[in-house]
């Protein structure tokens, strides 16, 4: 079992709740809570075009948003009950589709301002990438990624401007497990997969135009100041 500070939530997919539901299990210290993540049936009527595990990995993906959003917000882990969950309706049904075409993110993927490349590619290799590139890559988006996975290597393989990016030597994992080609390295894919959420408070960034506004401030108060005294600060 993974040791971590107390301002953290270890989180674990269970499978096969029902057809159309998802369960995470959430430890924190000794604490362990569960998060189910379920659809009406007349919401699941507009997935018919998606098979049961498409359906897996788009609730997989929405119920972990909720989740780690209810964590870092302090709502978890319930006081009252060691489960909780959210029921997704027929009116959430454009946010759950969203889940389906939404693009993928990676952590390996740098996106410069004239294009893509991937950071994981081997030494020598085209590290030149895309948005079909990468969704079409095995290694996990990075929203659900288990936390142990370790040093990827990719390759764009293929002739011509026919390209797909592939795994070309298997990841490491963190605690010494097989993660094969990183496939299954996410919540919902393999047993040993975990996600560690913090929800230690962090401090707000400072307002972007926040320079200007104090400068505003300071003149503002240099004139008050004379004229009430009569004189320069």
């Amino acid at each position: 079992m993974i040791s971590f500070d107390g301002s953290g939530h270890q989180i674990t997919g269970v499978r096969d709740v029902w057809p159309n539901g998802i369960l995470f299990r959430v430890k924190r210290g000794e604490e362990t809570f569960y998060f189910g993540c379920t659809m009406s049936n007349q919401a699941a009527i507009g997935f018919q075009d998606l098979d049961r595990d498409q359906i897996e990995a788009m609730l997989t993906a929405a119920g972990l948003d909720e989740l780690e959003r209810r964590l870092r917000a302090g709502i978890y882990p319930p006081e009252e009950s060691d489960y909780d969950n959210v029921l997704f309706t027929s009116e959430q049904y454009e946010h759950l589709r969203a889940m389906v075409d939404r693009e993928k993110d990676c952590l390996w993927q740098e996106r410069l301002a004239r294009g893509w490349i991937c950071t994981a590619t081997r030494p020598g290799g085209d590290e030149r990438t895309s948005a079909p590139l990468c969704g079409g890559c095995l290694i996990p988006d990075e929203r659900i990624l288990c936390t142990h996975l370790m040093h990827p290597t990719i390759d764009a393989l293929g002739k011509g401007r026919i390209k797909v990016r592939a795994v070309v030597e298997s990841p490491l994992c963190n605690i010494g497990k097989d993660p094969d080609d990183g496939a299954k390295c996410h919540l919902g894919g393999l047993e040993c997969a975990r996600r560690i959420v913090s929800t230690r408070q962090a401090l707000p960034e400072p307002p972007a135009d926040v320079a200007r506004r104090a400068a505003d401030e300071v003149d503002f108060f240099s004139l008050v100041y004379r004229d009430r005294y009569g004189s320069r600060i």
